[in-house]
């Protein structure tokens, strides 16, 4: 299984369901917070215990993300992150960015879009691709509006809109106009949804591209084929549901099923700094414990390529780079 390990680490994939503040380290946390004049906001926390709920994970969130106030550190984020990231094959990511939260700091979204911009500038040159997916706060529907205006000017460098945060604080459908602005504008659309009414709204009233998490679309049959038949895939996190606690255990987590049925799904981090597992060990956790095979993981660095935002000749670059990793590594007989 070793070899198998190797072998899936050189596979080229893209990532797409990770959020640029959930990368910070706290080697990253406290250079940038030494930048300012301050401290990692999160030193002497016990992150394991803190993140065993959402929202003990989402307070500890936030307090990192203050280490965030200038284009510099955008991308520098970007790059610490990347150079991890890398390492384990990953050619193309699109970092879901908190932009209302940054927004309400005072941070300016042109700042934020230069900074994440210029980190993924950097990595050009060794073969990666990417950039920043907007995400709104369903807790704070109110200031949408006036964020996606900020971001108007400078939406030919922004890929995407998302939506993220508590689904108790309500239904996606609540940006639905921002939905639509940046569908005009030609940026790709998801959404973070878990409750199968929040993945029906996400597919109606937002007219996602992919659906982020999604692993309770098992439980609604009507809801697994629509995704099939709208080729609409998730962009799934199965190591972090089972740490926050929606699902018992690797074992039981319902995407393997769902794959089989034919929905297609891409895997992701999520939050790798707070959770301690990089895609590399996604992936390894998907093969040994989840009982993915290989080529179905595969499959998922296919699908994570397919149902990205990248341009059609960045597709067909990456798509050539696994058709070549998938010679080299699974010869037909």
């Amino acid at each position: 299984m070793t070899d198998t390990r190797a072998a899936l680490t050189s596979l080229p994939k893209a990532e797409l369901h990770v959020h640029l503040e959930g990368t910070l380290t706290a080697s990253t946390r406290s250079r940038l917070a030494a930048r300012h004049g301050a401290r990692d906001p999160l030193a002497g926390v016990d992150l394991g215990a803190e993140c065993r709920c959402f929202a003990g994970f989402a307070r500890v969130y936030a307090e990192g993300s203050t280490v965030l106030r200038t284009a510099a550190d955008f991308a520098d984020a970007v790059d610490a992150y990347l150079a991890e990231a890398h390492g384990y094959g990953v050619r193309h990511v699109e970092f879901a960015v908190d932009v209302q939260t940054h927004h309400r700091r005072g941070v300016p979204l042109g700042s934020v879009v230069d900074g994440v911009c210029e980190g993924i500038d950097r990595w050009r040159s060794r073969g990666v691709s990417g950039g920043m997916i907007a995400t709104l706060d369903r807790q704070d529907s109110g200031s949408a509006e006036d964020v996606l205006r900020s971001l108007r000017p400078r939406r030919d460098d922004v890929l995407g809109i998302g939506v993220a945060g508590d689904e108790r604080a309500g239904a996606p459908t609540a940006f639905a106009k921002e939905f639509a602005a940046a569908r005009d504008w030609g940026w790709g659309r998801t959404a973070h949804a878990v409750a199968p009414d929040h993945i029906e709204a996400a597919l109606e009233a937002l007219g996602v591209d992919r659906v982020d998490h999604g692993f309770r679309v098992a439980e609604r049959a009507d809801l697994v084929d629509r995704m099939i038949g709208q080729d609409i895939a998730l962009a799934a996190c199965p190591v972090t549901n089972v740490l926050v606690g929606p699902v018992p255990s690797l074992s039981a987590h319902p995407l393997p099923r769902l794959m089989r049925l034919g929905v297609r799904a891409s895997l992701s981090t999520d939050d790798p700094a707070y959770f301690g597992c990089g895609l590399e060990d996604v992936y390894a956790a998907a093969l040994n414990e989840m009982g993915l095979r290989l080529e179905e993981l595969v499959e998922c660095a296919v699908t994570s390529v397919d149902s990205s935002f990248a341009t059609v000749r960045r597709k067909s670059e990456l798509r050539a780079s696994i058709d070549s990793w998938r010679d080299a590594h699974m010869p037909t007989p």
